[in-house]
């Protein structure tokens, strides 16, 4: 893409769930190609955080990685007040 192309989430905030193997991970890569900032999200944080890394370097967006069990209503209300503290909004 080049850069003087205008991307389609721009500054936009996205939860993936599951965003560090497989479909939601290619899902992480296109929304951050489009500009969004996405917040990665799996089982393993230091995983969480190798996509966020890379993510980060690719695109130049600042994304968040967080390990999280979305079965736990307590784990996903912490999640989402991390994401507030972060970016004030989810899109």
């Amino acid at each position: 893409m080049c850069d003087n192309q205008v991307k389609l989430l721009n500054e936009r905030v996205a939860v993936i769930t599951g965003s560090t193997k497989g479909n939601g991970r290619a899902m992480a890569n296109i929304y951050s190609e489009q500009g969004a900032n996405v917040v990665v999200t799996g089982r393993d944080q230091i995983e969480a955080q190798n996509v966020v890394d890379e993510l980060s370097k690719e695109y130049g967006t600042n994304p968040l990685g967080l390990k999280i069990d979305v079965t736990s209503a307590t784990e996903v209300r912490e999640m989402v007040d991390k994401i507030r503290q972060k970016y004030g909004r989810i899109d």
